[in-house]
C-alpha cells in the first residue's frame, strides 16, 4: 500500500519513515513539510494512506481535510490529542498520538489493510486452500498443513518447514477450512487431525510440536476424535 507522510518537523517525518519501512507492505511514496505541496503530488499520484499532522504553517491538517475532497484514508499523527473528536468527525481512519508506539501504529495501518483486503484472502476446495501470503495466491494442499496459529490479526499457517503468514483471524479461516480435518485446540490453533501423534490430557503432539488444549475446547477435540482410528490416546 502506498502511503505518504505530511509533517513540518523533519525528526516527526523521519520517525513515520522508520515505523514504515518495518512493514514490507507499506511503500512510502512521499514526504512533505505542508499540505500544499502534498495536494499538488496527489493529483498525480493516488496513494492508500495519508499519514496526516495538524499544526503546521499555512493551513493545518484539519483545515486540509474540510476545504479538500479528498479520499484517501488518513490517520492523524499530532501531539495534540484534544483534537481528537473534530478528527473523527471528519472521517479519518485513525488517531495516533505522539510518540507513537509502533504496535499502536501497525493496529491502525492494518485496520485499513483489512478494509481494503478482498476476502478471497483463503478460497477452500475440496483438497486445498489458496491462501494470499507475502502478495501473492498460495495453493496450499490441506494434508501439507500441520497446524495453523492465531496472532490476533494474523494467521500463521504452518507447513512442514514452511510457514505461511496471512491477514485474516482463526475464526474466519476456519470457517473456510473442512470441519472433518481441521479443529480448533486452544485460543490460537487450529490442528489438522490427521497430522497428530498422539494427545494426553493437556497436549496435542505433532511430530515437531506441541501444542496445548485450552480447557473450552477439550471436550469438542475429544468427541471429534472419538472415531479416527488411526490416533493413539494416552
Amino acid at each position: 500500500m502506498n502511503c505518504i507522510v505530511i509533517d513540518d518537523e523533519p525528526l516527526a517525518r523521519q520517525g513515520m519513515e522508520l515505523l514504515i519501512n518495518d512493514v514490507d507492505w507499506l511503500n512510502l511514496a512521499g514526504q512533505f513539510s505542508n499540505v500544499i505541496d502534498a495536494a499538488g503530488f496527489l493529483k498525480q499520484n493516488p496513494v492508500d494512506i495519508i499519514f496526516l499532522d495538524i499544526q503546521m504553517p499555512r493551513m493545518t491538517g484539519l483545515d486540509f481535510l474540510k476545504t479538500s475532497s479528498i479520499t484517501t484514508n488518513i490517520i492523524i499523527t499530532t501531539a495534540y490529542p484534544q483534537f481528537a473528536v473534530e478528527a473523527f468527525e471528519l472521517n479519518v481512519a485513525d488517531y495516533l498520538v505522539k510518540p507513537i508506539r509502533f504496535e499502536r501504529f501497525f493496529k491502525a495501518i492494518n485496520k485499513i489493510k483489512e478494509s481494503t483486503t478482498p476476502k478471497s484472502n483463503i478460497s477452500g476446495d475440496d483438497d486445498h486452500v489458496f491462501i494470499r501470503s507475502e502478495r501473492k495466491f498460495i495453493r496450499v494442499s490441506y494434508n501439507d498443513i500441520d497446524f495453523i496459529e492465531g496472532l490476533k490479526d494474523y494467521v500463521i499457517v504452518h507447513c512442514g518447514a514452511e510457514k505461511h503468514m496471512v491477514a485474516t483471524n482463526l475464526k474466519s479461516i476456519l470457517g473456510q477450512l473442512p470441519e472433518s480435518i481441521f479443529i480448533r485446540i486452544n485460543k490460537s490453533n487450529l490442528v489438522n487431525i490427521s497430522k497428530v501423534k498422539s494427545i494426553d490430557n493437556d497436549h496435542v503432539n505433532l511430530d515437531n510440536e506441541q501444542l496445548s488444549i485450552g480447557e473450552a475446547f477439550k471436550k469438542d477435540l475429544l468427541n471429534f476424535i472419538a472415531s479416527k482410528k488411526n490416533l493413539k490416546r494416552l
